[in-house]
């Protein structure tokens, strides 16, 4: 079962706009809060950051959408193209953002690859007509951006962007995504995976360096990796060994663990280490008659042991895309549905939801700022 990979700011004046602006609810920007350019010269405000797609009020497409501290923003795209933001990254003086803008022609089928630095949109290198960035990490002067480009065939190719030039992961016949990127010293990592053309057989992949590592597990798929030290840590899901359905898994240096039993379908889209403690942020479902919704869940490695704290009431879908630890508090970002299966973006920290936008819209990654 595939699920849709939907899956792991500057000067005081730039608060000041976050902390007044919004997309407003009749869908139009503020010519006045605009993101102001990269300056090496400001400072980022401590927060928590979290972007995600959002279908405003009167607008007929998606717009990517950056949350600061509950405020949203919009975050510059062509006139009725759909844009949908991916993953946000912090450092002191840019907010990053990888995401992708579709254009509003049926004929064309272009999508474009991009990453909004301080809202200033760029649009990444890519010489096909379609192509989608999903990750971004930045280390030192180095912007990295992880994601996939499609072919002459049409066949997804993973890619790897460093500072906007891209290198394709993935030359043979085979489908294949990357998901996330990571950089840990002078070492790049890259979690995603490949599959059959028909995509009914998937395998896990790290790739170090642009050197390929597969995964262990049947039908498999890593969304997120995290580097600890000497400790490689992928995020993601397998067939379990208990039964013939999907179940969440945590690989450590290439060791599978499977966080749930095959009891429900489980997913794993985000990983975060803190300290001794590894985070898990994802999805459960049961499969029964009765179609039971999908349950936002985080489990926490520690000392051998695992535990899960649910996120979603059980009764409606909530869904988990991303987690970030800092010190004591951790934070999800997700979705949750309301009664009519409207799905509103989410946040929880330690456990207590906030809702981000009642428009129809999800979160998909989080970022928290000291």
């Amino acid at each position: 079962m595939r699920i849709k990979n939907y899956n792991r700011l500057t000067s005081a004046l730039l608060v000041a706009a976050l902390a007044v602006a919004a997309a407003s609810c009749d869908g139009k920007d503020d010519p006045d809060t605009k993101i102001s350019k990269d300056d090496p010269d400001t400072k980022i405000s401590a927060g928590v950051y979290v972007v995600g797609p959002v279908l405003l009020s009167g607008e007929k497409q998606e717009v990517a959408i950056l949350w600061k501290d509950g405020v949203q923003q919009r975050l510059p795209s062509g006139a009725g193209n759909e844009t949908e933001p991916h993953a946000v990254f912090v450092t002191d003086n840019t907010v990053y953002v990888a995401g992708s803008e579709e254009e509003d022609d049926d004929a064309a089928e272009k999508e474009t690859a991009l990453l909004w630095k301080n809202g200033e949109k760029q649009v990444l290198e890519n010489e096909t007509k379609s192509a989608r960035a999903l990750s971004v990490f930045v280390s030192g002067s180095n912007e990295y951006v992880a994601g996939y480009a499609r072919d002459a065939s049409n066949r997804r190719k993973a890619v790897l962007w460093t500072n906007g030039k891209k290198e394709l992961l993935q030359s043979d016949s085979t489908v294949s995504v990357a998901n996330a990127v990571f950089v840990s010293g002078s070492d790049v990592y890259v979690a995603g995976y490949e599959d059959n053309y028909q995509g009914s057989v998937s395998t896990a992949v790290l790739w170090k360096n642009g050197v390929r590592q597969t995964l262990p597990g049947d039908n498999a798929e890593a969304y997120s990796v995290y580097v600890a030290g000497s400790d490689v840590y992928v995020a993601g899901y397998a067939k379990s060994s208990n039964s013939s359905y999907t179940c969440a898994v945590l690989w450590k240096n290439s060791v599978k663990q499977e966080l749930t039993d095959g009891t429900n379908y489980a997913y794993a889209y985000s990983v975060y280490v803190s300290g001794n403690d590894v985070y898990v942020a994802g999805q459960e479902e049961k499969k029964n008659e009765n179609s039971s919704p999908a349950v936002a869940a985080v489990w926490k490695i520690s000392g051998g042991t695992t535990t899960k704290t649910t996120l979603g009431d059980g009764q409606l879908n909530s869904r988990a895309r991303s987690v970030y630890v800092l010190g004591s508090d951790v934070y999800a970002a997700g979705s949750t549905s309301s009664v009519d299966d409207h799905t509103e973006a989410t946040l929880w920290k330690n456990g207590e939801k906030q809702v981000l936008s009642t428009d129809e819209s999800r979160a998909y990654s989080v970022f928290v700022k000291q």
